[in-house]
């Protein structure tokens, strides 16, 4: 009786593809077109993507347990501890040399309605991604894991996967963007930043702290604009060392995790 109740906590349910569904309603809902929708329209837009969004948000914190990961506090090693604080120094560091504090004071310049649009477009990346990736796709993988058994590496299969999904999430700005290049970038770093975003969720055990950081960092002038193409090299040089630090503390936090026996919370 037991396991029968544990296999229907793993299948996929009505909530699951209710969630889903809210996320491209209330995606559909952001009003990312300041330039060709009115002030008014922005406003109406703003409040049904905000009822959507708080209306996602109780679902995916009543199907992953309330934001929980883990039922107690990770141990760290001090050499795990100098890793994060290294990515925390690096999330600072590249918050201010992608212009957004310029960028951001720049937005209060601008008309109500720029400010508005571009406040809940970053609110809407911000929540509607960190609740759907770093929560919902975080506790659908591990009950994906829990279905096949799978116990060992389990929180860099979940980081990987859930950092994947996001970035393939930005191919739809193919349809958007006119730069296919820009967005092949976007593709990339949006892996890396998943996997920063990943490990802040393990460490707060908590989503409302990932998505405010990240509507932070989308909080600027130029959210509503086209994207900018930048070299390879600047790229790869800013991000792929972010990635490489990210798995390995990741690796290294799992087998922490299985030698302490760090029990997950039941998704």
């Amino acid at each position: 009786m037991k396991q029968d109740s544990e296999e229907i906590k793993n299948k996929i349910t009505h909530y699951d593809i209710l969630i889903i569904f809210l996320f491209f309603v209330g995606s559909f809902f952001e009003p990312g077109h300041p330039d060709i929708v009115s002030f008014g329209a922005t406003i109406v837009l703003s409040v049904l993507m905000s009822i959507v969004l708080m209306i996602d948000v109780y679902l995916i914190r009543k199907v992953a347990n309330q934001e929980k990961i883990y039922q107690e506090k990770l141990p760290l090693s001090k050499p795990q501890k100098f890793l994060i604080f290294g990515l925390l120094v690096y999330f600072v560091v590249l918050y201010a040399i992608n212009g957004n504090i310029q960028s951001l004071l720049e937005l209060f310049k601008e008309s109500p309605k720029m400010i508005l649009s571009c406040t809940m477009v970053a609110l809407g990346a911000g929540f509607f991604e960190e609740y759907l990736f770093r929560g919902y796709l975080v506790n659908l993988t591990q009950r994906i894991l829990n279905r096949f058994k799978i116990q060992h590496n389990r929180l860099i299969i979940i980081s990987i996967s859930t950092s994947l999904a996001f970035s393939a999430l930005h191919l739809l700005n193919l349809s958007v963007y006119p730069s296919s290049l820009a967005v092949y970038q976007q593709v990339f770093y949006a892996f890396g930043s998943g996997l920063l975003f990943m490990i802040f969720r393990v460490l707060t055990n908590s989503i409302l702290v990932v998505a405010v950081a990240h509507f932070l960092f989308d909080w600027q002038s130029t959210i509503t604009g086209n994207l900018p193409v930048s070299p390879w090299s600047d790229i790869l040089l800013t991000f792929l060392p972010l990635i490489v630090i990210a798995i390995v503390w990741l690796v290294s936090l799992d087998k922490t995790i299985e030698q302490k026996q760090i029990v997950e919370s039941k998704p």
